[in-house]
């Protein structure tokens, strides 16, 4: 019986030691030969742009697994030159290091029996990535053929390649883009970036299996807090997360900031000129099935459904500066939208919840005016550059809800032409009920006057525009509306009294309501022509602006005789309380005049003292 133990004790040692025997044997052998036909499969497969480099590899077929020391994939930018001579070049080009690459349990059978080598997982430590991105306008026409040369040269070496999962803890990437001539036009570095990725399956089917990206199944890419300044402007991005997923087709965004990175007041005494300052952030941004491979290919934004939830577009101007006059016709957004020098195609972006608002600072009265949009909600369609699919659905409109002075509800919805040469666009839109006062904060700081009562019933809109000139038709339902002007000061230093021209105006410049007192309504016919150096929403306030004053009773001629007649009570006044001053200064030298005649004659006939007259 010992005997038999004995057997099996050493057959099994026999066994142990052949394994490491014919591991090692192996390993001595195939290490030369796999370091052969790696460097030799990447520089085939990317046409010599391509080389490995690394300082050591350990292959131990034994357990299945391989290891790299110092593994760098360069690329060589003169043959990148040679390729783009022949436009073969592709949009992007990466140079890769790391301090070590591990390959666990592949496995020896099949990749001996059938050519194929199958990994369970696959570690990366200390990675370092540039990824350079230079636009080709050729690879848009051309179809690209290099999945289909990588997979031709795969099959010279293996038929297939599949790990299950890989995984970057902390990865530092540079992304450099450039222009179609070769000059850097950005360039972004971040840190610590997290990589996991599922089902990685390389063969000639799965180069042309549209959906996989870069061969896999799934990407996910978590990339933390991020701060980034601009070169050539005094603004900074950030955000508090970014996660790609290439699975779910997502990309997700929170807490984004687009910010000044100096005060207002620096700002302006830089600039030298009223521009605006602009502040924007939403807490969450995310784009549902986002296109990755049109992203990598053409660097278009391609996206079913983009959902901005939370936040706020706030807009900073100072009148004290001189504006620099700026020809605003091709302006508009949907212009703007059009010249982009990305491709854009947004299906439908929600908007949720954001904020917008414009603060102005006075020239005259040194104040800041304000002017809001509270939770603005709603969504815009067909949000897109895309000729091909504008020539189908030529139409971005925009849908949105609000409150105006967070009082107000106002809906309002636009139409943009995009292939329009002009600028074509339209918008209608209604406000509900709501008091007049909440506009004071504008219109106090920045015109000195303020609405004292009024009850909005009813604002409704339906406009049509183009670069040039606006038309279309305004309603304005209201009472009770009266304004109430400040005292006027005089180079006196004392003031005349506001109540007078507050009485003039609301008597007589506009219609405390509309219906007027004599039951007539009055209907804003607007045909405004467009100031060149206006911008869009300016222009758009101002074709309102043009209704408002025709509802309420004020044409032009109106407007300036009234205006006229206020300014000549205004004078009538001020030379009659100069009249009554002097009168009254003429009645008080008379007083003393008579209070000197008195007492001269009461003098003369005061009856002397009893010392005279007996004299």
């Amino acid at each position: 019986m010992k005997n038999i133990w004995k057997w099996i004790l050493g057959v099994i040692v026999l066994l142990f030691i052949g394994v490491l025997c014919g591991g090692w044997y192996l390993s001595r052998n195939w290490k030369p030969l796999a370091e052969e036909k790696l460097a030799a499969f990447v520089k085939e497969a990317s046409k010599g742009l391509y080389t490995v480099r690394y300082d050591a590899l350990d292959i131990n077929p034994t357990i299945g697994n391989i290891s790299f020391k110092n593994l760098k994939l360069k690329a060589d930018t003169a043959v990148y030159g040679l390729l783009e001579g022949q436009q073969k070049a592709s949009n992007n080009m990466f140079d890769i290091e790391m301090k070590s690459l591990y390959i666990k349990r592949f496995s020896l059978w099949d990749l001996i029996r059938n050519r194929k080598l199958s990994i369970s997982s696959i570690e990366l430590e200390d990675v370092v990535l540039h990824l350079t991105n230079k636009y080709h306008q050729y690879n848009d026409t051309i179809p690209n053929t290099a999945k289909k040369d990588f997979g031709e040269s795969l099959k010279k070496v293996l038929s297939q390649v599949s790990v299950n999962r890989m995984a970057v803890d902390k990865i530092s990437v540079r992304y450099t883009t450039l222009s179609e001539q070769g000059k850097k036009i950005s360039e972004i570095k971040h840190h610590d970036i997290a990589i996991q990725v599922g089902d990685f399956l390389l063969d000639s089917v799965s180069a042309l299996d549209t959906t996989r990206l870069f061969y896999t199944r799934k990407i996910v890419v978590a990339i933390p807090a991020f701060s980034h300044r601009f070169s050539n402007n005094p603004y900074k991005g950030s955000f508090e997360k970014l996660v790609l997923n290439t699975e779910e087709k997502s990309v997700v965004l929170t807490k984004g900031r687009y910010e000044p990175t100096v005060t207002p007041a620096a700002y302006y005494r830089m600039k030298g000129e009223n521009k605006a300052l602009t502040y924007l952030r939403v807490d969450s941004l995310r784009l549902d099935d986002f296109d990755f491979h049109r992203l990598l290919d053409e660097r278009a934004l391609v996206s079913k459904k983009v959902l901005l939830r939370k936040g706020y577009a706030k807009f900073y101007g100072d009148k004290r500066f001189p504006k620099k006059p700026e020809n605003q016709i091709g302006q508009a957004p949907h212009q703007k939208i059009m010249r982009l020098p990305v491709k854009l195609i947004l299906d439908t972006v929600v908007v949720q919840h954001m904020d917008v608002v414009y603060t102005e600072m006075g020239d005259r009265y040194q104040r800041e005016g304000t002017i809001d949009f509270i939770s603005s909600s709603g969504h815009l369609t067909n949000v897109t550059n895309d000729t091909l699919t504008l020539q189908k659905h030529p139409y971005m409109r925009a849908d949105l809800k609000t409150k105006v002075m967070n009082s107000g509800a106002l809906h309002v919805i636009f139409s943009f032409d995009m292939l329009s040469r002009a600028g074509a666009y339209s918008y209608k839109g209604e406000v509900g009920r709501m008091q007049a006062p909440p506009f004071n904060r504008i219109l106090h700081p920045l015109l000195n006057f303020d609405i004292a009562t009024g009850n909005i019933k009813r604002i409704s809109f339906n406009m049509q525009g183009t670069d040039r000139k606006t038309t279309g038709t305004f309603y304005f339902d209201y009472d009770h509306m009266k304004v109430r002007l400040p005292d006027i000061p005089r180079k006196n230093g004392k003031k005349t009294s506001g109540k007078i021209v507050s009485w003039v105006v609301n008597q007589l410049l506009i219609n405390d309501s509309n219906p007027d007192a004599n039951e007539v309504y009055h209907v804003g016919k607007v045909d405004y022509v467009r100031v060149a150096d206006h911008t869009f929403f300016k222009n758009i306030w101002k074709s309102l602006l043009e209704g408002i004053k025709q509802t309420a009773g004020i044409s032009k001629e109106r407007e300036d005789k009234l205006l006229g007649q206020a300014e000549s009570t205004v004078k009538a006044v001020a030379e009659t309380k100069k009249i009554m001053e002097g009168t009254k200064k003429v009645l008080g030298e008379t007083k003393k005049v008579g209070q000197k005649t008195g007492t001269f004659f009461k003098g003369l006939f005061k009856k002397k003292p009893k010392e005279a007259e007996e004299e």
